[in-house]
């Protein structure tokens, strides 16, 4: 009971008390350069909300991140994230937290977007911010090592990019929603596809258990080596499909669709090092080993689409350096495990096979910064390229414009769907 009340003030504090907050309003306008994105009908033009705050709060430590996207559609709406919401208190060596907290296990984990840890934000695939892991947490740091614990059965899935369903048809809420198709061959004719959610209930996804193990040693002053393990729920919904043809009122394809959450097995370790100069250098070995578990509630009919289970590993390094003006980081990712072509509907599909990357940022002044961010898949050739450059006009206002590149030729790569989604974008946000 005393948990409930320190999260009820907590968030109370955050919003009714505007001098406990820190965050931002962003008005931003998406040009895209495609025509096939035009013709889409998404909005160009939207509105950013975000609250980023650590306050002290009855004598823990709270923080706060959060993040909403309006648009003026109504099919599209609004979508929300939750990146962090949690208190803490320390004792010593000793910290304990309640709440959703992001793991800072692996440190290539954030740059190459994966999610099997950390969920994703979601608004923008090309981003990388991410939401944490609702659970309480144990932390205990030593002479030479470090401990990190988590137990919860509560889970809160990655919603983001999402789609809603209108009459049978899949509407995304933004340009990266992945829809699933709209028509079907049937014998030589080409007809419409009904789709049927059948939404589980909120018990189903969210009482899920999850347990976390990381535990780090400093084997010199510079370097750290580490191993960690976690069993919980997959952070993004799997989904059952099943459908038939159908001649009464109009020739069309039936299909119904169930979301559910299914468990995996994450461990990986890895060693990192930082050096007095700047320089700063990782890697990791991660392998994601999921359940092979279904929906038995869920009745199949003559078509049967099921998730495809598959185990895999990545391998990811990084070497960077931070100056007072410029930072560069090199990185690499591979799956070394789990690289089969899979064409399934609805099937989870990796972002990078064989790929290198390159982040830059340089600061001209405290106001005046530029950002490049380059990643090319070796195997499929897939390039993303985002570049913004900010410019902080007065302590409460900041301009800041960019592009958005993504160049996929095989139909195959997670990037095939999005590579319409060129775009110039700008924004004017107002901190407050």
């Amino acid at each position: 009971m005393k948990k409930k009340v320190l999260l009820g003030t907590f968030f109370l504090n955050f919003v009714n008390n505007p001098a406990y907050a820190a965050g931002s309003i962003s008005i931003e306008h998406n040009q895209g350069m495609n025509e096939v994105r035009q013709s889409k009908n998404y909005a160009d033009t939207y509105l950013d909300l975000t609250i980023s705050d650590k306050e002290e709060i009855l004598r823990w430590d709270g923080v706060v991140d959060a993040s909403a996207r309006l648009y003026p559609d109504k099919d599209q709406g609004a979508i929300f994230s939750l990146g962090e919401a949690y208190l803490s208190k320390t004792h010593g060596r000793t910290k304990y937290s309640v709440g959703r907290k992001i793991l800072k296990w692996n440190p290539n984990e954030k740059s190459w977007g994966l999610s099997d840890l950390n969920a994703q934000k979601g608004f923008n695939l090309t981003e990388t911010d991410q939401e944490g892991i609702n659970a309480f947490h144990f932390e205990r740091q030593n002479s030479y090592s470090r401990l990190h614990v988590f137990a919860s059965f509560l889970h809160i899935p990655q919603v983001n990019p999402t789609f809603t369903t209108k009459k049978g048809k899949i509407i995304g809420k933004n340009e990266w929603a992945n829809l699933p198709p709209q028509r079907v061959k049937f014998q030589d004719s080409d007809v419409p596809i009904y789709y049927k959610v059948i939404y589980p209930k909120i018990s189903e996804i969210v009482l899920k258990p999850s347990v976390g193990l990381f535990n780090s040693w400093e084997v010199s002053d510079n370097d750290e080596v580490y191993g960690y393990a976690t069993y919980k729920p997959e952070n993004s919904i799997r989904i059952n499909a099943t459908g038939y043809y159908e001649q009464f009122q109009e020739e069309r394809a039936i299909v119904t669709a169930k979301p559910f959450i299914n468990m995996h097995l994450v461990t990986g370790g890895g060693w990192k090092r930082e050096t007095a100069n700047g320089m700063n250098y990782a890697f990791n070995i991660e392998r994601i080993t999921p359940n092979r578990g279904s929906d038995s509630s869920f009745v199949f009919e003559s078509l049967k689409i099921e998730p495809v289970y598959r185990d895999e590993t990545y391998v990811t390094s990084s070497v960077g350096w931070s100056g007072d003006r410029l930072s560069l980081t090199a990185s690499h990712i591979w799956l070394a495990q789990g690289n089969e072509e899979i064409t399934t509907t609805f099937a989870k599909k990796p972002k990078w096979r064989n790929a290198v990357g390159l982040f830059g940022e340089y600061h001209f002044t405290d106001s005046l910064g530029l950002g490049v961010d380059v990643k090319r898949d070796l195997e499929l050739a897939d390039v993303v390229i985002k570049s913004s450059a900010r410019w902080r006009m007065s302590k409460k206002t900041m301009l800041s414009a960019g592009i958005q590149l993504i160049d996929s030729p095989d139909d195959s790569s997670f990037w095939a769907p999005y590579r319409v989604n060129d775009s110039i974008f700008s924004r004017v946000t107002f901190v407050y």
